[in-house]
């Protein structure tokens, strides 16, 4: 049995549940940043190295960018639209009538709660193939410009 008293208990779950939530949002937009800083990388690298690279590898590396890039950007669309609809949801339920304003601010949650974990399960496959592609039209241009280094000597 719990020494604290079952209010204390639940403020006590309440905070953390908020500490753990403001930690991931942290952490998803600084993995966001990055991401975007890496991309404007690549591409700065890329234009200036795709000239040593033989013309298919060029251009694979340039569709591994493109896949990465389209990823990446797709789900950032995607979860601005679910919270541009929470937000707007949010706003109507202020206005709805305050006797059946809990009952929708409930559905409201429960909805809310499922949409966040398909968007959480979908993330990392994204993630990871954004990464692999990403990394993989770096390898190549590491090669191709290896290579150009190597022949110059």
């Amino acid at each position: 049995m719990s020494s604290t008293p079952p209010v204390q208990e639940r403020e006590w779950q309440e905070r953390k549940i908020r500490e753990l939530q403001t930690l991931i949002e942290k952490s998803s937009n600084y993995t966001r940043l990055v991401m975007g800083l890496g991309y404007g990388g690549f591409v700065a690298v890329w234009s200036g190295t795709k000239q040593y690279l033989p013309a298919k590898y060029a251009v694979l590396s340039a569709l591994l960018l493109l896949v990465s890039v389209f990823l990446f950007i797709a789900y950032l669309v995607l979860e601005i639209a679910v919270f541009s609809h929470w937000n707007a949801s949010v706003a109507r339920l202020w206005n709805a009538d305050e006797q059946i304003r809990a009952a929708k601010a409930e559905g409201l949650t429960k909805r809310f709660q499922r949409i966040s974990w398909s968007m959480a399960i979908v993330w990392p496959p994204i993630f990871y193939l954004c990464v692999g592609t990403g990394f993989g039209g770096v390898a190549i241009l590491a090669w191709g410009f290896g290579r150009a280094l190597h022949a110059m000597w």
